[in-house]
């Protein structure tokens, strides 16, 4: 079978490879691969950044959005039947010592087959197989969004009245349809122009795009008021911790972007600390998600379908073939959210 893997900590070693067929036991399935979303996680670990093969390996099958069909079952397994949609979850382990597929000590799912287990695998209705790729990011802002309500429940009576959503790529954007679905009152703020494709999202789904290119989190927080929770997904330090300075009291800030390993920023430690503390606020950080953050996902996606045709689908603006896997490395244009490769090759 063909499929995309690096070697680890090696600049733009992405390559399609010719691998065996998997051969699953009597508990696990066989996938056959639909789709593939390509995030930045992947980019960075294409460039080297972080990424690690399995033991006794050195290439990593990289890929970690993933929509499959079920081919092939084990003896044993009877809560899935060939033909299912299924969507596979990342990690895998406890939090001392875990893999996460197609990123840490575990091959990912861009290849045209894949065996696992089906407690890692969450049923997916035919209706929602074209975004099934948007299902794995959507669980991250799934899990954001439960663990920052979560830690509100420190103070009775709480409830967000202001949102702010930093960063309108995919993950921003759904975060921000979520939200929405929601009833929150939400804001997201991006460099991209006013009439762009990721401000007209926001506003499809009723909520306020804010243009960095037209304003600043100052001024915005002058004219919206300060923000009682903030989910940042730029990963862009200056940014995130500029927000900080524009959170409620008693506001919480989920920290979702991965920053570079190489930049620095010049900041006042004591004031972060002063301002944190005595503003009794909350900075905390979220990646990954468990099986039930991936079912609230489908969840959420059936009801933004609902409430807002085809906005999903509107985000996933680049469809290669397997084939053409290169093209998903290459830097964004200005118009580019999502892209994802079909492994059949219809696009």
């Amino acid at each position: 079978m063909k499929a995309v893997a690096v070697k680890p900590l090696t600049k733009n070693s992405a390559s399609l490879l010719d691998m065996p067929k998997p051969v699953i036991n009597d508990s696990e399935a066989l996938i056959k691969t639909c789709a593939v979303g390509i995030d930045g996680t992947d980019i960075e670990i294409n460039q080297g950044a972080y990424g690690e093969a399995p033991v006794d390996e050195d290439i990593l099958v990289i890929g970690h959005e993933a929509v499959g069909e079920v081919e092939e079952i084990g003896a044993k397994v009877t809560d899935l039947h060939v033909g299912e949609l299924v969507v596979p979850t990342v990690r895998r382990g406890d939090s001392s010592d875990y893999q996460e597929r197609g990123i840490k000590k575990a091959h990912g799912f861009l290849s045209e087959y894949f065996k696992e287990s089906p407690a890692n695998l969450v049923k997916l209705i035919p209706e929602l197989g074209n975004i099934g790729p948007l299902i794995e990011p959507m669980s991250i802002a799934q899990k954001a969004i439960d663990q920052a309500l979560k830690i509100q429940q420190r103070l009775e009576g709480w409830s967000p009245e202001n949102i702010l959503v930093l960063g309108a790529g995919a993950l921003g954007l759904l975060l921000t349809m979520a939200l929405r679905s929601k009833g929150y009152e939400v804001y997201t703020f991006d460099i991209a122009d006013s009439d762009s494709l990721k401000a007209k999202t926001v506003q499809n789904t009723g909520g306020k795009y804010v243009g960095a290119k037209e304003t600043t989190l100052e001024k915005f927080a002058n004219d919206a008021g300060l923000s009682d929770l903030i989910f940042e997904a730029t990963g862009n330090s200056d940014i995130a911790f500029s927000a900080v300075n524009i959170l409620s009291q008693d506001g919480a800030m989920c920290l979702l972007g991965v920053a570079g390993r190489d930049h620095s920023s010049q900041i006042c430690l004591g004031c972060l600390n002063n301002h944190i503390v005595l503003g009794n606020r909350v900075l905390f950080g979220s990646v990954s998600s468990t099986r039930t953050h991936f079912e609230e996902a489908i969840e959420t996606a059936k009801k933004v379908n609902s409430q807002w045709p085809g906005v999903l689908n509107s985000i996933i603006t680049d469809d290669m073939s397997l084939t053409e896997y290169g093209k998903a490395f290459q830097k964004k244009q200005a118009y580019q959210i999502k892209g994802v490769i079909h492994m059949d090759g219809e696009t």
